[in-house]
């Protein structure tokens, strides 16, 4: 039992050895990996390139001070508007009855009811 033990020990200890030597031979032929020439001159402009107009366009826009001031100024243009609307309804009547007093005007009001029908 002892010499079984013994040489599955020894049979597993040659596969490891085996699969060691196969992996290190595995890396003898490998080359050191090359980077294309103009890597770093891409790298160095993209760079750069992220100083330009759009990107400092980019950062103010999204500031908190910002995007605040925009939604307050959105929302004084929506009231503005709002309250404009209102006003042109009230001048509006305002002018009509005011047209109507200008050329004495009398409001008339039609019915589909004839006045001389007797009930």
């Amino acid at each position: 039992m002892r010499k079984m033990k013994k040489n599955n020990h020894n049979i597993m200890e040659n596969q490891s050895e085996k699969w060691v030597s196969q992996a290190m031979n595995s890396l003898e032929g490998i080359k050191r990996a090359n980077a294309n020439p103009f890597l770093y001159t891409r790298i160095l402009a993209r760079m750069q390139e992220a100083n330009s107009r759009w990107e400092k366009m980019a950062r103010f826009i999204s500031r908190p001070a910002f995007a605040i001031a925009a939604t307050a100024l959105f929302l004084a243009l929506n009231m503005w508007v709002v309250i404009q609307k209102n006003d042109k309804a009230f001048s509006q009547a305002e002018k009509e009855q005011l047209f109507a007093t200008e050329y004495s005007i009398t409001s008339i009001h039609y019915s589909l009811v004839d006045p001389n029908e007797v009930k």
